[in-house]
């Protein structure tokens, strides 16, 4: 990789007698809290199940998800290609199982047995297909063929998701492809992350890191290669140079928006990715796609070197006794040595590396020995070298700066060349910067009348303080059912709190969800629950009722619905005796009939009994005065 209110079902209300409350509190909370994921990156696709199974059993949570170099673009007549990794020949898999092999089906069930979510990057990175896929996708048939594919084929190999890393758009296609290779990218993008989405996978989208973050005073108000108009000197320049990957358009569309934040030095000596450099992108990306968008943003950190022979003036830098007309028999280039490799070296040519604590990466020059010509004789002369890399240690400072900045973490370039330290580190680091416990305590009015408003009060809290400004969902889980309805949503007030009056419909208990936020973790309320009396009314039907004939009484309930068991009852000296029953019609009303025995003045009323979606209703008495 280069540079790279509802009131349906719900709404409860204030009891006539509002009853005692509850209070329910969120279940037992750990008492260490889990390991932040910091740390996601890339596995090539010729990783080893050995290097799968090191990060699956040392990452220490450190490590919540990995993209696999899995699919690539192989051209119009083979759009979505997988690697072979089984041949190791890194072509086309032709096979039954177009989608996967079996080395990437070992790879995934490591790293997903131990908890850590696969993603398969889909490549565009071969020179010789540039244009090719920006044309592919151009056309809304063949983008939403392409979708649909890339979701079946995603379902099929089992991973967790798709990384997009197509980077011939900018490093090897025509600029002037740049403003309609956008449009089509962000209306491939859109269609993607539906079908994804709808599977319920993630998207992640790859990009490079520019050079320059921000605009300069020379290009402020200028047009850049998208056709698009750069603001005043200092505001954010889109796609940090790379304007064709759309950052503000897509971050919608995707889960993750991981920055290349390495090759910042490429022709000419220098550090691979230096802190300073990624603090500014990560500055200009906060400021494209907004900070409410800070948690899908993953900077790039390298895990590699980079060697470059100098040179000066023209010549090569060579030692001091070697002839000034000394020319190579090969021309010295750059090379690409592995963290061991790049000690190695050191520690063969008796060097010692420095820090260097801007860049937050290791540098050392030395003389490399090259056989050559001078005056028409074989001569050998050593070459000077630059050498810069990235390690562990570059790895904490980035972890620390992606933390400072309250971003998703870091994406490494690559797992498998890390060294047997980086593992370990990320996992302290992950434990130092872990999210802390929510706690929900849920009130709500235990009993209520229909249709009526309640009080529900939430409280949120973590690390023994309370949380303002926490988004707190409040659900709903009828009497008799298992699945909670949300019904309504707000935010805590300085205090912590968030408070509802939703109108009650039905017995059932009410739930709350706070969301987590960069620090801390989302929490969930213990259920609390209330009982929901019907509101009754009766009126007696008979006129003038005399003792000994039939006594009508009509009583309806709400809500109007069938069902409900109605009881006539009388009051008596030892307390109210039941004189009829019968069941509510379809529209809540029933009739219920009774023959006094004796002449006076008498109080009836009408009970809705309890049952299990609602309680115990009772009608305002009726007094009927009985002639003889």
């Amino acid at each position: 990789m280069r540079g790279r209110t509802a009131r349906a079902i719900v709404t409860l209300a204030c009891a006539s007698a509002l009853g005692a409350a509850l209070l329910a509190g969120s279940p037992a909370q750990a008492a260490d809290p889990a390991p932040r994921p910091l740390a996601s990156g890339w596995f090539g696709w010729w990783a080893t199940q050995a290097q799968a199974a090191d990060l699956a059993a040392r990452n220490g949570g450190s490590t919540g998800e990995v993209n696999v170099f899995w699919w690539f673009f192989d051209g119009p007549s083979r759009p979505l290609c997988t690697y072979d990794n089984d041949s190791m020949s890194g072509n086309c898999v032709v096979s039954s199982t177009p989608w996967t092999t079996r080395k990437f089906q070992d790879l995934r069930t490591t790293l997903q047995d131990s908890g850590v979510r696969v993603l398969a990057s889909f490549t565009d990175l071969d020179a010789n297909r540039s244009g090719q896929l920006a044309t592919y996708i151009s056309t809304p048939e063949n983008r939403r063929a392409f979708a649909r594919k890339i979701r079946i084929w995603a379902n099929q190999a089992g991973v967790d998701g798709v990384d997009l890393d197509w980077e011939n758009f900018v490093f090897n296609d025509d600029r002037d492809t740049w403003p309609t290779t956008k449009a089509n990218f962000v209306a491939m993008i859109k269609r993607l992350s539906a079908e994804l989405r709808a599977a319920g996978l993630t998207l992640s989208v790859t990009v490079p890191a520019g050079w320059q973050p921000f605009v300069s005073a020379s290009s402020a108000g200028t047009t850049n290669a998208c056709g698009d108009l750069l603001g005043p000197a200092g505001s954010p320049n889109p796609g940090t140079g790379y304007c064709v990957y759309a950052w503000q358009q897509i971050i919608g569309h995707v889960d993750r928006l991981r920055i290349m934040a390495y090759d910042y030095s490429w022709d000419t000596p220098g550090p691979i990715g230096p802190q300073n450099w990624a603090a500014q992108v990560i500055d200009s990306a906060l400021a494209q796609v907004g900070r409410a968008n800070a948690g899908r943003i993953w900077i790039g950190e390298p895990q590699y070197g980079r060697n470059w022979p100098l040179s000066s003036g023209g010549r090569w830098i060579t030692d001091p006794g070697c002839p000034v007309d000394w020319v190579p028999d090969t021309t010295p280039v750059r090379t690409s040595p592995t963290i061991e490799q790049a000690v190695a070296i050191a520690a063969r040519e008796s060097v010692t590396p420095t820090w260097d604590a801007v860049a937050a990466e290791w540098t050392y020059r030395y003389f490399y020995d090259s056989a050559g010509r001078a005056g028409g004789r074989p001569v050998t002369c050593g070459v000077q070298r630059e050498v810069w890399y990235a390690d562990t240690r570059s790895a904490q400072a980035r972890v620390k700066l992606a933390m400072s900045k309250r971003i998703g973490g870091i994406a490494v370039w690559q797992f498998g060349q890390v060294t047997p330290d980086f593992y370990p580190a990320m996992a302290r680091l992950a434990q130092r910067w872990a999210k802390s416990a929510t706690a929900v305590r849920l009130r709500a009015d235990a009993t209520a009348t229909y249709d009526r408003n309640l009080s529900v009060r939430v409280v949120a809290s973590s690390g023994g303080e309370r949380v303002p400004g926490a988004t707190t969902i409040l659900r709903f889980t009828p009497a008799g059912t298992t699945e909670p309805v949300t019904v309504s949503e707000a935010v805590t007030d300085a205090e912590g709190v968030a408070r509802f009056s939703p109108a009650a419909t039905q017995n059932g208990d009410w739930t709350a969800h706070v969301r987590g936020d960069w620090g801390r973790l989302p929490g969930d309320s213990a259920p609390a629950a209330t009982v929901v009396a019907p509101v009754v009314a009766a009126r007696a039907l008979t006129t003038a009722p005399r003792a000994g004939e039939t006594l009508r009484v009509r009583a309806a309930v709400q809500p109007g619905i069938g069902g409900f068991a109605m009881a006539l009852q009388r009051r008596t000296a030892d307390g109210w005796r039941t004189e009829a029953r019968a069941a509510t019609r379809y529209d809540g009303s029933a009739t219920l009939s009774y023959v006094p025995a004796q002449a006076g003045e008498t109080r009836l009323r009408v009970v809705a009994l309890p049952s299990e979606g609602f309680g115990r209703g009772v009608s305002p008495a009726l007094v009927v005065t009985i002639a003889r």
